[in-house]
């Protein structure tokens, strides 16, 4: 281990926090930091703790969600017999010593690791019977150390030319691409899973193999078993155009990875347009390759698209790779010193799966793109990149123009020095009459297309840093529409897959017609409202589309089912259910029913009347965060809910309000029990008119009730935070108003 230590930071690990001023001597570095052990959900809702974690032990079949965990580095990790279906760790960045996933009944999926960048020590998968995926490891940019699977019964069927993200493919993708080193056990998972890490992804090939081909002897040689083969590298200097296409009068398919490499070849034709090449394409250091033609039959390219170092290489306008649409996986021209014409070679572009790079090659003073303007203008333009955006060294590049249609990024933003010659200049800040400036960038922080955790590196020609966050935003603007009525649901033809606000209406609307809206747009930047339907059912729509900001459900008679928000964790403005009185509230925690995951409203939070809440309030039982007014509504004449326990209990409860706090006109309430958890209210508080049948809130507490002295003890140690609130408490509508500075001590 402390060899292996020494390795690690020798490769450079000391730019990691975790590493940073780490003392000379090993074995003190281990023993730092504390140990926790979580046994209970309610202790992973409580854990707070972010730095100096030496061991952290999660352990306990009711624990069944760990996203609300903020710590980023540990040195050992457990996870063990938990109830989680899905790990979920949004935040975690490093390991340092050792992570253990075993013995969990019910996981699925390790998957939401999407910060997971580095991992040092050990990493242990073992004993989960129901465990699919391990996907999660694919975000890896750094594993040294040992990896061991086994003993996952359903896990790891190999599947010839399955995706990166299927079974043990993960680990191939690791290792092919450098990120692990150190040694593999794969034993006792699925009867067809791999024990050896080089037949992953062949096993279930039979006798379709992977190929190497190093040299014009090879080729001479090649016989393949089949006409269809897995991966196939050529490589050698003395491999040119004729010996290329004889390796293709050989094959009909390579369903894998097919490599071009430090060959002689001129023309891509004669091979790519013969051989139907159904994974990642690599054309890699191969000098004179100019003839761009063989690939004006694709349209997806089902990997990687790699073109690095090949400085012949043509773009031209329709044909060669202008017909491509979608790349599945990472996406890099470098150098691209030969694309021209706004971007026109790839105008058919619009969807990158993983990385999208685009190089220039200042450094030779080569280079005629001065932006993507024609790929945008007769294409569409660019609109989604699954990772990371890269732009970088373009000799004439001075505006981000054609990248306007973008609509999400899920990684790193790098456009960094570009421009800047003689009479070409830089590319601006804010944008001019002929240029798209960084200001762009802003507009895609600000409204979501970028997730506010990258990292975001702007660099000017002249060397200097452009601070994203104080540009103002630009380029940005998404179409506003309102369907009034079946007629126009049907009809709805939005001009791009991203609007801003939309609005449903109408008696005649049913869950039928909003059902095929997820077939035209994917993301709903503003707020969605639906008022006067006829809808039953939140299914068919809200799973279906990217909602990021605020939802108003008003005047819905028959609106019942929740479902389609059970994917949710966070509302991006305000949550309102206002007179749909037939609206359900399910809680089934370990599925994520409903409204039950969501834990953070940004604006307000209105529920009008919660008549169909029950069970202690744990339909929103994750809820501990809203930023705005808080209100929740009642009946005088209906309704189930007595407190909001289960609610604190299950999630822990609601901790912060912005604005007021609103509880009023409740059946049957006659505690405040389960709001003891709030720690912040920013406006008024009223609290009136609810129970009745089975008592009214006392003003202090009892064995089984919560009393109007929570208030109090609201006032008194800060809870409230606006100077001289306005507070409002009453018993019912029969009794006199209750002042809170008659009231004692809950304690």
């Amino acid at each position: 281990m402390i060899q292996l230590k020494q390795n690690l930071i020798g490769l450079g690990l000391l730019l990691l926090a975790v590493f940073a001023g780490a003392c000379d001597d090993d074995k003190l570095e281990l023993e730092r930091g504390k140990d926790y052990i979580l046994s209970s959900q309610a202790d992973v809702n409580a854990f707070k703790v972010t730095q100096d974690i030496r061991t952290l032990t999660i352990e306990g079949e009711d624990i069944t969600d760990l996203s609300a965990l903020q710590f980023q580095n540990a040195k050992s990790l457990i996870i063990r017999n938990t109830g989680i279906t899905e790990l979920a760790l949004p935040r975690l960045s490093a390991i340092t010593i050792g992570l253990t996933i075993s013995e969990n009944e019910n996981l699925k999926a390790i998957d939401g690791l999407e910060q997971f960048k580095f991992m040092n020590g050990s990493l242990i998968i073992e004993d989960n019977p129901a465990l699919e995926s391990i996907a999660g490891l694919l975000h890896l940019k750094i594993f040294r150390g040992s990896l061991t699977i086994s003993d996952n019964m359903i896990f790891g069927e190999d599947k010839a030319g399955a995706p990166d993200s299927y079974g043990l493919m993960p680990v191939k993708y690791l290792l092919d691409n450098s990120i692990m080193e150190g040694t593999i056990t794969l034993a006792n998972n699925h009867p067809k899973a791999a024990t050896d890490p080089s037949r992953i992804g062949q096993m279930g090939a039979g006798d379709i193999l992977s190929y190497v081909i190093g040299s014009r002897a090879d080729a001479d040689k090649f016989m393949p078993a089949n006409e269809t083969v897995m991966n196939l590298t050529v490589r050698g200097s003395d491999i040119n155009d004729a010996v290329l296409a004889g390796i293709a009068s050989k094959i009909k398919v390579i369903q894998g990875k097919m490599l071009l490499e430090n060959t002689g070849t001129t023309t891509t034709e004669g091979f790519f347009d013969k051989v139907d090449c159904q994974g990642s394409i690599v054309l890699k250091d191969n000098p004179a390759l100019m003839n761009c033609n063989g690939f004006k039959g694709y349209t997806v390219i089902g990997g990687d698209l790699v073109i690095e170092n090949c400085p012949e290489m043509t773009f031209w306008s329709g044909a060669g790779f202008s017909f491509i649409t979608e790349v599945k996986g990472n996406f890099k021209v470098d150098p691209a010193s030969t694309m021209t014409e706004g971007g026109a070679g790839f105008v058919g572009l619009s969807r990158v799966g993983g990385n999208f790079e685009l190089n220039g090659d200042k450094a030779n003073n080569k280079g005629d793109l001065w932006n993507c303007d024609t790929w945008l203008a007769r294409g569409g333009g660019l609109k989604y990149v699954g990772g990371d955006f890269i732009l970088k060294n373009h000799l004439k590049i001075n505006g981000l123009g054609g990248f306007q249609n973008i609509q999400y990024i899920g990684g790193d933003v790098t456009i960094v020095n570009n421009g800047g010659g003689e009479g070409v200049g830089d590319i601006p800040s804010n944008s001019t009459s002929n240029q798209v400036g960084y200001c762009l960038i802003k507009g895609f922080l600000d409204f979501g297309i970028v997730k506010p955790t990258a990292v975001i590196t702007l660099v000017n020609a002249s060397g200097e840093v452009i601070d994203v966050n104080s540009l103002t935003a630009c380029g940005i603007s998404f179409s506003d529409y309102e369907l009034n009525g079946l007629e126009e649901v049907n009809n709805f033809t939005p001009s791009s897959q991203i609007i801003g606000n939309l609005t449903i209406r109408g008696a005649d609307v049913t869950d039928h017609a909003v059902s095929f809206i997820k077939t035209k747009i994917t993301t709903v930047m503003g707020t969605v409202t639906i008022e006067n339907t006829a809808l039953t059912t939140t299914e068919n729509f809200f799973e279906s589309i990217d909602c990021r900001g605020g939802i108003v459900l008003r005047n819905n008679p028959e609106l019942f089912n929740c479902n389609g928000f059970k994917g949710y964790t966070e509302i991006g403005g305000d949550l309102i259910i206002e007179n749909c009185p037939k609206m359900a509230y399910w809680a089934d925690m370990s599925n994520g029913a409903g409204f039950c995951k969501i834990a953070r409203v940004e604006g307000n939070f209105k529920v009008d009347p919660a008549t169909a809440l029950n069970d202690g309030g744990i339909g929103f039982a994750s809820l501990s965060w809203v930023g705005g007014d808080f209100e929740l509504n009642g009946d005088p004449s209906a309704g189930e809910i007595w407190n909001w326990d289960s609610w604190m209990v299950t999630g822990g409860g609601l901790k912060h309000v912005g604005g007021n706090f609103t509880v009023k006109n409740h059946y049957k309430v006659n505690g405040l029990g389960g709001f003891q958890s709030i720690e912040y209210i920013g406006g008024d508080v009223t609290i009136m008119d609810n129970g009745g049948p089975d008592g009214f809130i006392p003003l202090q507490n009892t064995d089984n009730q919560i009393g109007f002295c929570l208030i109090k003890d609201f006032l008194d140690n800060g809870v409230l935070k606006k100077p001289q609130p306005t507070i409002l408490l009453r018993q019912s509508a029969e009794s006199e108003w209750i002042d809170v500075n008659s009231l004692q001590s809950c304690n």
